[in-house]
Order: C-alpha cells, then sequence, then structure tokens
C-alpha cells in the first residue's frame, strides 16, 4: 500500500498529538526534579498549588487535573483511533466502511445488549458495575470487599501462578538434567 501526502499528514499530525506532550511532560520532570524533592511535591498540580497560593491555585489544580485528566486524553486516543480507523478501511480486504458493516453482524453493532437474552445482559452490564462496586467499595470501620482486599487477591494469585509454573518447569527439567548427569560419559576410541 503506497501512502498519499494526505495519509503521511494523518500520520504526522498523530505522532504529534500523541508524542509531543508526553515529550514535554518528561523534560519538564527532569528539569524540575530537584526543586520538586526540595518542595516535597509528588505532581506538577502540587507545585502550582504551592507557587500561586490561594483560591486560585485550588481552581487552576482541579482545572488542570479535568482537562489534561479528561480532555487531553480524549483528545489523543481520538487521534490515533482515527488514524487507525482511516488506514483500516483503505485496505482493499475491507471495502471501506460500507463493506466493513456489511460483513458484521448486525446485532454486534447495537450499543446496548438484547434485554430480551438476561444472560447477555447480565454480562454486558451487571457484572462489570458489580465488579466495579466491589472493588472500590471500603466501609468506614471494617475492611470490606475493597480495593485492599482486591489488590492483595490479586497479588497473591499472581504469586500462585508463577510458583506453580516453576515447579511444573523444575518436575519436568530436573528428572532430565540428573538422567542426564547420571549416564556414563563414552569415550571415543
Amino acid at each position: 500500500m503506497t501512502l498519499t501526502t494526505f495519509d503521511w499528514i494523518i500520520v504526522l499530525v498523530s505522532i504529534v498529538v500523541s508524542f509531543v506532550p508526553a515529550i514535554v511532560l518528561a523534560m519538564t520532570v527532569c528539569f524540575y526534579a530537584r526543586l520538586w524533592r526540595r518542595s516535597n511535591v509528588l505532581t506538577d498540580l502540587e507545585f502550582y498549588e504551592i507557587r500561586y497560593s490561594g483560591k486560585a491555585a485550588t481552581f487552576m489544580r482541579g482545572f488542570r487535573g479535568v482537562y489534561l485528566g479528561l480532555f487531553f486524553n480524549l483528545v489523543i486516543m481520538a487521534s490515533v483511533n482515527l488514524a487507525a480507523a482511516y488506514f483500516a478501511l483503505k485496505q482493499p480486504e475491507v471495502g471501506g466502511l460500507a463493506g466493513l458493516i456489511a460483513k458484521v453482524p448486525a446485532q454486534s453493532l447495537h450499543l446496548l445488549p438484547d434485554f430480551s437474552d438476561w444472560g447477555q445482559t447480565l454480562s454486558v452490564l451487571i457484572i462489570p458495575l458489580t465488579v466495579q462496586w466491589w472493588s472500590v467499595w471500603y466501609p468506614a470501620a471494617l475492611f470490606g470487599a475493597g480495593s485492599w482486599l482486591y489488590g492483595n487477591t490479586a497479588q497473591a494469585l499472581v504469586w500462585m501462578v508463577a510458583l506453580l509454573a516453576s515447579g511444573a518447569g523444575l518436575a519436568v527439567l530436573l528428572p532430565r538434567i540428573w538422567r542426564s548427569s547420571a549416564e556414563p560419559a563414552t569415550k571415543k576410541a
């Protein structure tokens, strides 16, 4: 597939929108690291609140957090996804947007699941919502099924899988090593 001038413009805009802010933020961290350590702050927003005090600094911290966290991430994700979709739709196997829609089953293009099928509704809507609620719920006085328990359980599961995998690997490899070391060496005449 040959790229036209418009294709290259889309690629360059996507790269600039995605990587230039990351490079600028990384340079900011490098240049201000000693000052931040001395100021005992962890983020640039805390630094701004120390430098500019009062309600205006608090407002700027909140605005910048929402701007960078919501708007800026949406712009980056949208540009990357649009560039990927643009190049995917230009492939001859896809056949453009009409060819893509014709190849995909109609029921998979619905935004909401079919509510007459409760198994699908449960798996698409209710289970993710309950898992999300469970992972952040933390009652005031007890260790509930909160993110603390979820994190520890996930960590224990990773350790268990690693131990089982290493034990299985040793169970397979050690007998072979012992057999090969127990066999007498043959001398070539």
